[in-house]
């Protein structure tokens, strides 16, 4: 029997390691290859509060709703990305969890309707920080949604 010096590789071992290096770039070809092919699908959510309408000026229009729809649309068509539905909350605050819009945006995540969730900021889409860990750190993830 051949005496083997340590980290000598046999030749059957360098065989399988050469297979598995072959096999991992194949599938990360094949992966990036489907993403190239394949647009991610957003989802749009804008909110505007009571509070926020009132603070509004002509100046200071950058929250409105539809100031917030036509950022988020030019934001996505420059990454190239196919828009699924735009949610929109109106005089709704942040920590209201009551919002239709944010509720049938959730149920759409919740059955991979879309692979993004897109806001303005995160205030957006809420102020509260439970919201935030279970959404956004949590089930979003584990859905698939950045």
């Amino acid at each position: 029997m051949k005496k083997i010096k340590e980290g000598q590789l046999l030749p059957d071992d360098r065989q399988t390691i050469l297979q598995d290096v072959i096999i991992t770039l194949c599938r990360d070809s094949l992966f990036r290859l489907l993403m190239i092919e394949s647009k991610s699908r957003v989802a749009i959510y804008c909110r505007l509060s009571e509070e926020d309408r009132n603070k509004q000026s002509e100046t200071d229009d950058s929250n409105s709703i539809q100031n917030q729809k036509s950022m988020l649309l030019q934001y996505s068509l420059e990454h190239g990305w196919e828009v699924y539905n735009i949610y929109s909350d109106d005089d709704y605050t942040g920590s209201d969890r009551r919002r239709p819009e944010f509720n049938r945006l959730l149920e759409d995540a919740k059955n991979r309707k879309f692979d993004i969730v897109l806001c303005k900021t995160q205030s957006r889409f809420t102020r509260e920080l439970e919201l935030v860990e279970k959404y956004i750190h949590g089930l979003f993830p584990i859905w698939g949604i950045r």
